[in-house]
């Protein structure tokens, strides 16, 4: 009651019933937001033992209104806080048949105003309100739909109880979701969620409040800068962003192409540019993406204007992937893998690949995957190759029959993350093993229990010292929502499993201290240590 009244949240957050009685018995109550005079006495009064527990008496004398507040109120207010404290505990009043039509409800401002005053009182007379980043929370482009709700879960102490996984340091709830069509992004401590309606949340990443809802923009986001961006949702061949300060949207001049048949336009980003394919003007649904010829273009978001766009041949992909590191554009067909100078779009060299690799029963997305950075790009499919970033040449790679003939014609290898010396990938859709990035030594290897999945993975996110796998789009239905994998010890740290008992994709976001978490329409923030 008290810590509710200081801070207007409960010590063990919210949520399902079993989730906070879990909490209690496990985790410590979150005192960070109680101002300080009263944490001691709040987290005595929570202690796990019966035993370690203040008496009654005790507590009163630790909020009994002395010291230095207390002996200077007047003494008509002392007077009154002593007859508010004599009634707590006291029988209730008798009830009414029903309350007046308008009648005042409980709410924290009346807690803040009755019996908790004695304790406020006598820890140092804190005033406690509502924060000003609190009441600016809601001055946005649009104020964020009824059915949202951030809620603080728990303590969010990094490593959880006895080593274990941390706790949700908050969690929020919307109209949200990931996957193929859907991608988040962190800009500058704003989580970009995408939501049904062509919609956009802005989250705040420290505290978990909505700050904006942004309309107009396709759902699969690339950071770039201060914004977001993606594909606008009207038929002018449009990109759209959203700045994650604000969420003020704006749109680009018609580019000369049609996003239409797209999932994803737009594929990579650098500090300033945004990389996307288009096919020709007026191609809508309907026509067939292996009819139309397509175009891929830079599009400055500084400048706001376009870069440089090339003419490309049809294909019946219905995505584009690529990468861009230090100056160089990657972009990846079905057959071959092209570099382009990032700032003038001029060819650099081409990779022709051993064999197609296109997943036919997810809209024609390629099952391949590239990453680029440390001077390399490496492209997973069946096999793995790695190869200069200048020059195209190869630095190594991996014949897909190396896993064994059983696996023979699958897509083994998913998404890279490289990260120094070394290059950490994807296996089967959920297993990781890192190798030398110029030697391909494997450095070590761990496997996730369960069957395989197979399929395009994202990269393996690096963050707090622990590498987390990642499973592909469209194998939802996981049992745990991320598993940490020691970087010192190459061991599973800890497992986050999941809360939902439904299927739904997964997608990770990290900044240094912090691991985000969205899966269904639930979005959680794990401390990292």
């Amino acid at each position: 009651m008290l810590t509710y009244t200081a801070c207007g949240r409960p010590p063990f957050g919210e949520g399902r019933p079993a989730e906070v009685l879990y909490r209690i018995t496990h985790q410590d109550p979150e005192l960070e937001a109680v101002p300080e005079e009263l944490r001691p006495l709040l987290a005595d009064c929570l202690a796990k033992e019966p035993g370690a527990r203040p008496t009654a008496a005790a507590v009163a004398e630790r909020a009994g209104g002395q010291g230095w507040f207390g002996d200077r109120l007047p003494a008509p207010v002392l007077a009154d806080i002593a007859a508010r404290t004599a009634r707590i505990g006291g029988p209730p009043p008798p009830r009414t048949a029903s309350a007046p039509p308008g009648s005042a409800r409980l709410t924290r401002r009346r807690l803040l105003t009755g019996a908790a005053a004695v304790a406020l009182a006598g820890a140092g007379g804190a005033v406690w309100a509502t924060r000003p980043e609190e009441q600016r929370a809601g001055r946005t482009a649009k104020a964020p739909e009824p059915g949202a709700s951030p809620s603080r879960t728990g303590a969010g102490r990094p490593g959880g109880p006895l080593g274990g996984p941390p706790g949700a340091r908050w969690e929020y709830r919307a109209d949200v979701n990931v996957g193929t069509r859907r991608v988040a992004a962190l800009v500058d401590g704003t989580l970009l969620v995408p939501a049904s309606d062509n919609q956009v949340h802005g989250i705040d990443a420290r505290r978990g409040a909505p700050r904006w809802t942004a309309e107009g923009i396709g759902g699969h986001l690339r950071a770039c800068g201060t914004a977001a961006v993606g594909r606008g949702t009207g038929p002018s061949g449009r990109l759209a962003g959203v700045e994650a300060s604000d969420g003020r949207v704006w749109f680009s001049a018609p580019l000369g192409v049609s996003f239409a048949l797209l999932l994803a336009p737009v594929f990579a980003a650098d500090t300033r540019t945004v990389y996307a394919m288009g096919h020709r003007p007026g191609a809508g649904y309907g026509d067939k993406p292996q009819d139309l010829e397509r175009h891929l273009l830079a599009y400055d978001l500084a400048a706001r204007r376009l870069r440089w766009r090339r003419r490309l041949p049809p294909s019946d992909a219905e995505g584009a992937v690529g990468a861009v590191a230090e100056g160089v554009l990657l972009f990846l067909e079905n057959d071959a893998v092209t570099a382009y100078r990032a700032d003038s779009g001029a060819p650099m060299w081409r990779r022709a690949l051993a064999a197609t690799a296109l997943d036919r029963r997810y809209d024609e997305l390629t099952d391949r995957t590239v990453a680029a950075g440390h001077g390399v790009a490496v492209i997973g499919g069946r096999g793995c190759l790695c190869v200069d970033l200048r020059t195209g040449r190869t630095r190594w790679s991996v014949d897909p029959e190396e896993l064994g003939t059983e696996l023979k014609g699958h897509v083994m290898y998913g998404g890279s993350t490289i990260a120094g010396s070394a290059v950490y990938v994807t296996i089967v859709g959920q297993d990781l093993v890192a190798v030398g990035r110029d030697d391909k030594k494997r450095l070590w290897s761990w496997e996730r229990p369960g069957t395989l999945s197979g399929g395009a993975s994202p990269p393996p996110l690096l963050a707090g010292g622990y590498v987390f796998p990642q499973t592909g789009n469209g194998l939802g239905g996981a049992p745990e929502d991320a598993v940490a994998v020691d970087l010192r010890t190459h061991r599973t740290a800890w497992t986050l499993k999941s809360v939902d008992s439904e299927p739904a994709d997964v997608q990770l976001l990290a900044d240094p201290r912090t691991l985000y978490v969205l899966r269904g329409n639930r979005l959680r923030a794990h401390p990292l240590p």
